[in-house]
């Protein structure tokens, strides 16, 4: 199953924690080098929010950095799935679009991450990838499949066949 260490660890730490404000801006810094689309999709959808207001400061900062590229990367991932299962080829993974100052250890966490999906994809073993995609408690478990779409099925849902 695929496993994404960074984001894990994070909704380990959130359970304990009551969402507060995001106080972050779009043009923030920050955000440089991320898709604008992707950091106005994030800031605006409830989950996230609730996210990345459980933190403060620069942390407010690392958690909302990578709920973006989370973001990017479970589409990604997406793409890679179902061309897999149209195709039964292979595709390749794109690596993730990265904020050109990640905050904290945003950078060192995506690496493992990316490495982790890496060695999956090679594996060819798509069943696993699939149920890394459908995991309830995955990254990916709240991702809107379309872009903006927060009423449609996530990710989750539309590998699972519910959207």
């Amino acid at each position: 199953m695929i496993r994404f260490r960074a984001l894990a660890v994070l909704l380990l730490v959130v359970a304990g924690c009551s969402g507060g404000p995001v106080v972050l801006s779009p043009d923030g810094d920050y955000f440089d080098g991320l898709d604008p689309a992707l950091v106005a999709e994030v800031l605006g959808n409830p989950t996230s929010k609730w996210v990345i207001g459980s933190f403060e400061g620069e942390e407010q900062e690392q958690v909302a950095q990578g709920s973006v590229v989370n973001y990017g990367y479970c589409r990604e991932m997406l793409r890679v799935y179902q061309e897999w299962t149209i195709t039964g080829v292979r595709p390749e993974l794109e690596p993730p679009r990265m904020p050109d100052s990640p905050r904290g250890d945003l950078a060192y966490w995506w690496g493992l991450t990316r490495a982790e999906a890496e060695d999956l994809l090679a594996s060819g073993d798509i069943e696993q990838w699939r149920l890394g995609l459908a995991n309830p408690n995955g990254n990916c478990a709240h991702v809107p499949a379309k872009p903006g779409d927060i009423s449609g099925p996530t990710i989750a849902e539309v590998v699972k066949g519910a959207g």
